[in-house]
Formats: C-alpha cells, structure tokens, sequence
C-alpha cells in the first residue's frame, strides 16, 4: 500500500503578510494497493469504508472546535 497527500496552502498569512487564511483550501489523497486475496471490487469498498468511518478524515472535512492552552513555566 502507498500513498501520496498533496495540498494547496498559501503561507503569506502565516508569515504575517496580508493574504487568505492560513489553512490547506484542499487536500488530495491519492493511493495505490495490490492484494493476492481481495478483487478489485472489494479493495474499492474497503476504502470507502474506510473513509466514511475515519475520525480523521471526519475531523477534516467537517469544522470542529480547536481549544489551545499554554502553561508558561
């Protein structure tokens, strides 16, 4: 199994100049996978199962709440 993540991100934000958010505005997730055991049929659905059950993924594609604390010591 392999896999290659790219995405898009502009870092000028981030960098303190004036420009979009400063956050991936997509992610492409490309895989590749052999199996002697599973067709073609079955390595398919093992993926979108995989994708319609991971926290991950979930965590994502849809916003949820980010809560950041620092202990100064």
């Amino acid at each position: 199994m392999e896999y290659e993540l790219e995405g898009d991100l502009d870092v000028r934000s981030f960098l303190g100049l004036d420009g979009p958010r400063a956050g991936f505005t997509e992610i492409r997730a490309k895989g590749w996978v052999s199996s002697p055991n599973a067709t073609k049929e079955q390595l398919i659905e093992l993926c979108q199962y995989v994708q319609d059950t991971s926290p991950v993924r979930d965590s994502l594609a849809n916003p949820i709440p980010v809560t950041t604390t620092l202990e100064v010591r």
